[in-house]
């Protein structure tokens, strides 16, 4: 009966000890799934990958030294791929890009219109402005009153003796065809008086001018 006694009771501590060795490594076994692992330090710049079981589970994950984290790609199943840092043109750096894309372009500041400067009047600006200094080779000549008197007496000579010689020819034709007539006889005699009168006076024009200006010493005909 002792004997009996004793062997179950080896028989019930035996029991107890399987009983708690299970236990533990189930313990040990739910511990260990749903414990997290430890964070991979990742630098600056460089590209990681957390990786899950299908259940969800972490398997890897990493920890980013970097202010920003981008995905890079998550294309693959149970996995997670990001830059430690940011991520521009295909590349993961370690300080943000600057550029266009990421700055804002400032305007430049309006400029003022630029103040018109009025050129001032004087003898090279009328000269510009003047189209006989362009298209004559009389604009000297005829920059003075003297000049253009002078022009003026110039071709009123020539343009008198024609004057004077077609006067002078209907004068003559006049008289002779009105022979017998006095009345034509008395207008051919006006015509030669009057264009021999306008012929002395222009004449006599040009000889005052010469005398006014050796008496008072001005250039008049700017000769």
């Amino acid at each position: 009966m002792k004997k009996m006694k004793k062997i179950l009771l080896i028989a019930i501590i035996f029991l107890l000890n399987t009983i708690l060795f299970s236990t533990q490594n189930f313990i040990q076994k739910a511990t260990a799934q749903n414990a997290v692992p430890t964070p991979v330090p990742v630098g600056c710049g460089e590209i990681y990958t957390d990786k899950f079981t299908p259940a969800g589970e972490v398997v890897i994950i990493h920890i980013c030294s970097c202010e920003e984290s981008s995905v890079v790609d998550n294309s693959r199943l149970f996995e997670t791929t990001y830059c430690c840092g940011w991520w521009f043109s295909g590349n993961c750096r370690e300080e943000e890009p600057t550029g266009p894309i990421y700055n804002t372009p400032t305007p430049p500041p309006p400029t003022s219109p630029e103040s018109t400067t009025i050129p001032p009047v004087d003898e090279d600006l009328l000269n510009n402005l003047n189209p006989l200094k362009k298209f004559s080779t009389k604009a000297d000549k005829l920059s003075t009153p003297g000049g253009i008197i002078t022009e003026i007496l110039n071709l009123s000579f020539p343009i008198a003796g024609v004057i004077l010689f077609v006067m002078l020819t209907m004068a003559g034709f006049k008289m002779l065809t009105g022979a017998t007539n006095s009345q034509s006889m008395e207008e051919g005699k006006k015509m030669i008086s009057t264009a021999v009168i306008g012929f002395i006076i222009l004449f006599a024009a040009y000889w005052i001018a010469q005398l006014l200006e050796i008496i008072f010493g001005i250039n008049i005909l700017n000769n």
